[in-house]
């Protein structure tokens, strides 16, 4: 069944099945939606071998198979990741990539100016975050709760709402990013799903006090907290 993919593709997405959401426990080990994910991937990878399986395909697969079946989660990846900004982005074309970032930075600059300065001259290139954020519908940093209701805006309005959302995410973080050191920053925005929790009221995405600074923690203190909570299925590599 696999002989039309390379051993390398299989390995790498067997590796990534129990990477793709843990905390679910749904698609690692013997989840009931491992085998499910296993055979949308890798029926993807045959279908589109000119882009084959890439790192956070993962993500959106398992997220649309929580609510309907693999064959449809197929056919939805077929239709879906050859528009917006996904072809560039999985195919790493860094041309188109610098002109998405480019644009982001725009407009980045005019909704929250103090802080893309600071992190401009800090050195924080954007495209070390909305690399991982936008190719994954930021399964990988908000809430499952949350990141769905970001993947209705995606198919809905297209790019401009991963715009907003991005800059929505940066303006939550605002208050631990702004006067943060290089480390720190890099820290946070690699690993911002670790400033979010899940409010037991709503089910929305809310920034940790304590992470935001409010308990008197260090800035080193809150930078290891964050690296010991960070996911095993960070495997992003920095573009």
């Amino acid at each position: 069944e696999d002989a039309w993919i390379d051993k390398a593709t299989i390995r790498q997405i067997d590796l990534d099945l129990d990477r793709t959401y843990t905390e679910l426990g749904l698609f690692s080990g013997q989840g009931p939606y491992q085998q499910p994910l296993r055979d949308v991937l890798l029926a993807y990878s045959c279908f589109r071998p000119s882009v084959g399986y890439v790192q956070g395909m993962g993500y959106i697969a398992s997220t649309l198979l929580l609510y309907m079946e693999p064959e449809t989660v197929f056919v939805c990846m077929g239709n879906l990741l050859h528009k917006h900004h996904f072809p560039d982005f999985l195919l790493v074309d860094m041309e188109q990539i610098d002109l998405y970032a480019a644009a982001f930075t725009q407009v980045f600059a005019k909704e929250l100016p103090a802080l893309q300065k600071h992190l401009a001259t800090t050195g924080v290139d954007c495209r070390l975050y909305i690399v991982e954020w936008w190719m994954t519908v930021f399964c990988t940093v908000l809430p499952l709760s949350a990141s769905s209701l970001v993947w209705d805006l995606l198919v809905m309005e297209g790019i401009s709402a991963i715009v907003r959302i991005t800059i929505g995410i940066l303006a939550v973080l605002q208050p631990v990013l702004l006067g943060a050191s290089l480390e720190k920053c890099l820290t946070v925005l690699t690993h911002a799903e670790d400033w979010f929790d899940v409010s037991p009221q709503d089910g929305g995405a809310v920034l940790h006090e304590d992470e935001a600074g409010e308990n008197g923690a260090t800035g080193e203190e809150e930078a290891d907290g964050g690296q010991k909570k960070a996911r095993e299925s960070k495997s992003f590599a920095a573009v």
